[in-house]
């Protein structure tokens, strides 16, 4: 195990956690990239399970907001891992993309290798575009929507603390 100071977890190093079922590796896989992006909780429990019969193997999903548990095999000899995710971030193209691999996955169209590399290279995918210009559209958006559905300039500029509720 080696030890992470920065955000005060524990992580096994990864030549010890590739040595396992290579399915699974690819499940966990999967699953902290589809939590990592937004996907709400059912539709990644779904996606996990579909992936397992897929795989013709017994999985067992539960999600929540900071973490996966996930077990396999049946329930005398149950693997159980609980994934912690860290931080997570709603990008909607990163969710697509997923999204995809996801049904190429369940139609046998993806190997496991195939689709490990795949993850990667949408987890490490720049976004499209770069957070100043990302800003300046919502900026721009939202003031026509302001202004064209019956606000003024008052409207536009003013802050959120202005119109909170005075007590």
């Amino acid at each position: 195990m080696e030890f992470d100071s920065n955000n005060q977890t524990q992580f096994e190093a990864n030549e010890n956690h590739n040595a396992g079922d290579p399915r699974i590796v690819f499940m966990v896989k999967l699953g902290q990239a589809l939590h990592r992006y937004g996907v709400p909780a059912h539709r990644l429990e779904q996606g996990l399970n579909l992936v397992a019969q897929r795989f013709g193997m017994s999985g067992n999903f539960f999600v929540t907001p900071t973490g996966i548990f996930a077990s396999f095999g049946l329930p005398e000899e149950h693997r159980t891992s609980l994934i912690r995710i860290e931080s997570t971030e709603v990008n909607l193209e990163k969710q697509a993309r997923l999204d995809e691999l996801v049904t190429r996955v369940i139609r046998g169209q993806v190997s496991l290798v195939e689709g490990s590399h795949e993850i990667d290279r949408i987890v490490a995918a720049l976004p499209r575009y770069s957070p100043v210009l990302s800003t300046i559209c919502f900026a721009l958006a939202s003031g026509a929507a302001a202004r064209f559905l019956g606000g003024g300039w008052r409207e536009i500029f003013v802050t959120a603390r202005s119109r909170q509720p005075r007590f």
